[in-house]
């Protein structure tokens, strides 16, 4: 099948499925994902490419990486390091050792591939939680940062991970499978000389990116080329990519850290507006890639053993959450979106598996077995989105019980009062690229305001 068939057949079931999933209030992720579905395992119009298009729109999760460091400055990060280190540290290791508890205990595995499956599935999906959280228009308020600082987490997490698998290895291996496509250029050196490397790597990214790039980009806006301008961002986003996984870390890492260095770039919002069609197209892709990964014969012939593994795991990741919500102060709805959001696998989990695999530390059959879990759990997200905006949100919606809100959003402007005048004053102030924060006593107004991303 040529590439023009297939980006038509993509194109046209999503076109078909999203729309509809989103008429029904089910959200554009779970559109493309039954979009995949139908094209792969029940049309078979993508079997024997799912996987490159797979890696091809994982590219998508690293554009949205970037949009998201884009949006927040050093200071910012720098805010959240408590979460970052406590909160998103503590989800990776309490999940890890549940999940490795769970998979000796009741499905029989040996120590060291209980660790390895629990540090494998300890990983959330950035790119559907991030989608649905911005959907959701949660992304500002408490449990929105919380969830962004558990997912940052998670991508640095990747690092160690990669590092202790092959640790896991208890029989000896021959020195083929030592080798594989994530082994840095740098890692025969030793652990030290790897760190300084890697920082030294950041530190000049961070000169590049305050004393250099703004003349780069200023000298290409005055061509007055759309493309080029495009152009340029494209290869900086790739180039970071490149860079990061050429050094053994996360290229959404990666592309994270360069968005966050240019975050005070006078080019900011020029930047994400060029940039934000590539990340929405890719990370459909992806999605739809996801779809299309189902297995149904297998899932067929093991639903038990998978049903009871995704079960297992949304409630053990939820548990988990819940507890440290608690530990972290998040009440109230704030709490349940925290607990509901990051309850599923991720994305991160097939690269694992696949380096597990060329380890010989997991059988292709467990391979294949975890890989449904995750995707159905990935499936489950949307509808867990769905239960919290249909359910658990009209609770706190009422205008008798309704909670404080807590935005970890700082603003130099606020507009008490979200009536006639206020509504044009702050339609004025965004269009300008100001970010005014609405007060007022209707919660009517107020959701209002929020349904078209304003901070109210």
């Amino acid at each position: 099948m040529s590439i023009l068939t297939q980006a038509a057949f993509f194109l046209l079931f999503a076109v078909i499925t999203v729309p509809i999933a989103k008429k029904l209030k089910l959200g554009s992720v779970l559109g493309y994902l039954i979009a995949g579905v139908l094209l792969g395992p029940l049309f078979g119009l993508i079997d024997t490419e799912i996987e490159s298009i797979q890696h091809f729109s994982e590219f998508g999760v690293v554009m949205m990486m970037f949009l998201i460091g884009l949006e927040l400055k050093p200071n910012e990060i720098w805010s959240m390091r408590y979460q970052l280190i406590g909160l998103g540290g503590l989800q990776v290791l309490l999940t890890t050792v549940l999940l490795s508890f769970v998979a000796t205990f009741i499905f029989g595995f040996s120590w060291n591939i209980s660790i390895a499956i629990g540090l494998i599935l300890s990983l959330s999906s950035t790119a559907i939680v991030l989608q649905s959280t911005q959907e959701a228009k949660q992304m500002n308020t408490k449990a929105g940062q919380s969830i962004l600082s558990v997912l940052i987490s998670q991508d640095i997490a990747v690092i160690p991970i990669f590092a202790i698998l092959p640790l896991l290895v208890v029989e000896s291996v021959s020195s083929s499978t030592n080798t594989s496509t994530h082994q840095s250029f740098i890692g025969d050196l030793p652990g030290f000389a790897q760190a300084i490397i890697i920082l030294v790597t950041i530190c000049l990214m961070i000169i590049i990116g305050k004393f250099t790039l703004r003349y780069i980009f200023r000298y290409i806006a005055k061509t007055k080329l759309a493309e080029i301008f495009t152009a340029l961002v494209l290869l900086l986003v790739i180039s970071v990519s490149i860079l990061m996984e050429s050094l053994g870390l996360s290229a959404a890492l990666g592309a994270f850290i360069a968005g966050v260095i240019l975050s005070e770039n006078e080019y900011r919002h020029e930047i994400e507006s060029q940039i934000s069609p590539f990340k929405g197209l890719l990370m459909g892709i992806f999605f739809i890639s996801i779809g299309a990964s189902i297995n149904f014969i297998l899932l067929w012939d093991n639903w038990e053993y998978i049903l009871l593994g995704t079960i297992l795991l949304i409630s053990i990741k939820m548990i988990t959450l819940m507890v440290l919500a608690r530990i972290y102060k998040l009440k109230k709805s704030d709490f349940w979106l925290f607990s509901l959001s990051l309850a599923q696998g991720g994305e991160f989990a097939f690269v694992l598996l696949g380096f597990a695999l060329t380890l010989s530390l997991i059988t292709p059959y467990t391979v294949n077995i975890i890989t449904l879990i995750v995707i159905i759990s990935m499936l489950f997200t949307p509808l867990l989105f769905l239960f919290y905006e249909k359910k658990i949100m009209l609770i706190y919606q009422n205008k008798n019980n309704k909670e404080a809100d807590n935005f970890d959003h700082s603003s130099k402007i606020i507009i008490a009062g979200a009536g006639r005048f206020g509504q044009i004053a702050a339609r004025i102030l965004t269009s300008n690229n100001y970010n005014p924060i609405i007060l007022d006593s209707d919660a009517t107004k107020i959701q209002t305001f929020r349904k078209y991303g304003a901070v109210a």
